[in-house]
């Protein structure tokens, strides 16, 4: 068990965050802990399957506080444990390989000096994902993204604690872009560890006109937030 990294996942949907748990129940290094955020409707418990390392279940909220305040109590939560040198965090339609955890460390820890992020390699097609599990062994190097990708991500507890909160009137979108903006404000770049597969089973509702409409409200919300901490959009490059 590596008690220096926790992982969170905040969860709507029991029947996913299942699978996922067992993923990381098979893994070559197994985190120290588990952090569920539960979001889900109703007031029934999340019941989870057993795991062999601490799964703790953040007390619920009323009602669903969204993903971005999901990360921000996962992330304090994972911060106040002293052993915890890094965070994961993970959708709850992830799934990962038996070598995530390790991988994943070894990039943090020995990997580019400028990195400030890591995700996996992520596919949507199942068949992808199987061939790169079937490659697995093959070194390839990780490389900086223009972007973000915030299904799957990992970071060090120093480069966390650079990061001011996301803010709170952001409740769904572009917590990972208020992340990547503070890295390129710090000169950190986000990189891809493509030695490291996952697969993320994108929902319809990303489609959905209450998201595109969610968008289009909380987009102004996040340049005005930028504005007010004297940074621009990674898009647009270094302050």
């Amino acid at each position: 068990m590596n008690h220096e990294i926790t992982v969170v996942i905040p969860t709507m949907i029991q029947e996913l965050v299942n699978p996922l748990l067992l993923d990381l129940s098979q893994g070559l290094d197994l985190p120290g802990k588990c952090i569920i955020i539960d979001n889900s409707k109703g007031e029934e418990t999340l019941r989870m399957v057993r795991t062999p390392f601490p799964l703790l279940i953040a007390p619920k909220p009323r009602g669903n506080i969204g993903v971005n305040a999901a990360w921000t109590l996962g992330m304090d939560m994972a911060l106040s444990y002293q052993n915890c040198r890094a965070v994961v965090i993970l959708n709850d339609d992830i799934r990962i390989t038996k070598h995530f955890l390790r991988k994943t460390m070894t990039a943090l820890f020995n990997g580019p000096t400028d990195a400030g992020v890591f995700s996996p390699r992520v596919h949507t097609e199942m068949k992808h994902f199987i061939s790169e599990i079937n490659k697995e062994g093959e070194k390839i190097k990780p490389l900086p993204i223009e972007g973000r990708q915030g299904c799957a991500f990992s970071m060090r507890r120093d480069v966390i604690k650079k990061i001011p909160p996301i803010p709170t009137e952001l409740k769904i979108f572009f917590g990972d872009d208020w992340i990547a903006s503070w890295l390129r404000h710090y000169k950190m770049l986000w990189y891809v560890d493509y030695d490291s597969p996952a697969f993320h089973s994108v929902g319809v509702s990303v489609k959905s006109e209450n998201t595109k409409n969610t968008i289009f409200a909380e987009r102004p919300i996040y340049h005005k937030k930028l504005k007010e901490a004297g940074l621009v959009d990674w898009r647009e490059g270094i302050v």
